[in-house]
Order: C-alpha cells, then sequence, then structure tokens
C-alpha cells in the first residue's frame, strides 16, 4: 500500500514526506484511524472546488502525536490548522481490514453523505435588526 496523497486526498497537490510504512503503525495509530474511518463522510461535490474530487474526511479530535504518525504513513493528509483530517484511499483500506477483523458489521462501514444544506432564507428587515 502507498499512498499518493496527490491523488487520493485532493486534486491539490500536498507534500508530505511518507517515512514510515503501515506496518510500523501500533495499536493506538490503527484504533485511531478506525475511529476516523467510523466517523468519516464523503464530501458534497457542490461544496468543491472546480476539478477536486470528494474526499472522506473525518474531524481531528485524537491525539495530536497519533495522528502524526498516520500522517507520515500516508494514512491520513492532516493541514494544520484544519478541523478535519483526510482520509487516503490506502488509509480507508487499511481502516476497514482493521475493522473487519474485529467483527465490524459491512454496514457499519458504509461512508455517508452529509444531509444536503437547507436553502437561504432572506430574513425581514425587523428580524435582521434583532439579530
Amino acid at each position: 500500500m502507498s499512498a499518493n496523497p496527490e491523488t487520493t486526498a485532493s486534486a491539490a497537490p500536498y507534500e508530505h514526506p511518507i517515512t514510515l510504512s503501515p506496518d510500523e503503525l501500533g495499536p493506538a495509530e490503527r484504533l485511531t484511524l478506525a475511529l476516523a474511518r467510523l466517523g468519516a463522510w464523503k464530501e458534497d461535490p457542490a461544496d468543491l472546488k472546480p476539478g477536486w474530487q470528494p474526499r472522506v474526511r473525518s474531524w481531528k479530535g485524537y491525539a495530536f502525536w497519533c495522528l502524526k504518525r498516520l500522517a507520515d504513513a500516508g494514512m491520513i493528509v492532516d493541514k494544520n490548522g484544519a478541523k478535519t483530517l483526510v482520509l487516503t484511499a490506502d488509509g480507508v483500506e487499511l481502516a476497514e481490514d482493521f475493522l473487519t477483523g474485529i467483527g465490524v458489521a459491512p454496514r457499519a462501514l458504509q461512508t455517508r453523505s452529509l444531509p444536503p444544506r437547507p436553502p437561504a432564507v432572506d430574513l425581514p428587515a425587523d428580524a435582521q435588526a434583532a439579530a
């Protein structure tokens, strides 16, 4: 499994040297990747810049050292300052292999999409003044 974040994460180039092999990831990193996969969603193409492909995203609520090691192994793309991370194709595959290995049902691994955004509503002038 060799991750290529440039093609799996987005159409924009992302330079992050892969310095770890997936075999070097410990139980904490594998579990973190699995939890990120379970909470992941696929981006809505309507929210993306033209030419970009939808990515699998998850919130970054995990230990930073773990996220750094996962990024070093090419399993995620973690840009500083972002509140979410992107799972690469290799990261999704490794997480799903781990989860099926511990008996998680395949239906739990279906990547969900976020619900569509509600249409914009124009507020009356008196409601805008109160806000």
